[in-house]
């Protein structure tokens, strides 16, 4: 959620097109992979968050207080970050997770997760060349 959030952010204040493409990329994506998920979820009467972390917010507050380049590079510095956390907690959860649905399904994201951050290294290294 916290992904989808942030995208929109960028997308409002992103400088470079580059930036506001990722964000866009990042709320057609984790929306995407947000339904699967809650379906996931609700297959196994689990209740999701209704909304980001209290961590998350911090973050939104302050991203949404930069802008210009001082905004992208602290934006894809953090979908950089997440995007590791991200494929590390999949990767944990494929390799020693208890429940096979969930497992599969961290199998069946990773791929985009990788991709995503491949693609936010890239534009990050754009972002920094133009400073």
């Amino acid at each position: 959620m916290a992904e989808v959030e942030l995208g929109k952010l960028a997308q409002e204040k992103g400088s470079s097109q580059s930036v506001k493409d990722f964000g866009a990329m990042m709320v057609k994506d984790h929306s995407a992979a947000n339904e699967k998920l809650e379906s996931l979820a609700a297959s196994k009467n689990i209740t999701l968050p209704t909304g980001p972390s209290a961590a998350s917010k911090a973050e939104h507050a302050k991203l949404e207080a930069l802008s210009g380049a001082a905004f992208d590079q602290a934006y894809i510095k953090a979908m950089v970050k997440g995007h590791e956390q991200t494929a590390e907690l999949l990767k944990k959860e494929m390799s020693s997770g208890q429940d096979e649905d969930a497992k599969a399904f961290a199998q069946s994201i990773l791929p985009t997760v990788e991709s995503h951050l491949k693609e936010a290294r890239a534009v990050e290294s754009q972002v920094v060349a133009q400073r």
